[in-house]
């Protein structure tokens, strides 16, 4: 079964306007190896990036990202990208860090 805050964070995902579900992370992975082979072979693909993909990316080191291909870059990324992933979603959900990090709130007097 689904956890509240999961059902939530989707159901505000999908109902927020311009919020397009961000693709799964081996989605997101396989444009990034569609645009790293296009590069590598001088062509130009016009690919367009959900904001949790272009972010994982820069965090990654930017064009540097485009070096990644064995199957530890391959889960580097994929934790990254679920890290940002996790992050946007919450945000859209506007939740607090210290709401999704399973942490005691202190106790108001």
């Amino acid at each position: 079964m689904p956890r509240p805050g999961a059902i939530r964070r989707e159901t505000l995902c999908r109902y927020t306007p311009n919020a397009a579900a961000a693709p799964s992370a081996q989605e997101a992975w396989a444009t990034l190896q569609q645009v790293a082979v296009g590069s590598a072979n001088g062509e130009y693909i016009q690919v367009s990036l959900h904001e949790c993909v272009s972010e994982a990316i820069t965090i990654l080191g930017g064009t540097h990202a485009l070096a990644l291909h064995t199957n530890g870059d391959r889960n580097s990324f994929i934790e990254v990208y679920n890290q940002v992933v996790d992050a946007w979603q919450n945000k859209l959900a506007k939740l607090n860090p210290t709401e999704t990090t399973h942490t005691k709130k202190p106790n108001k007097k």
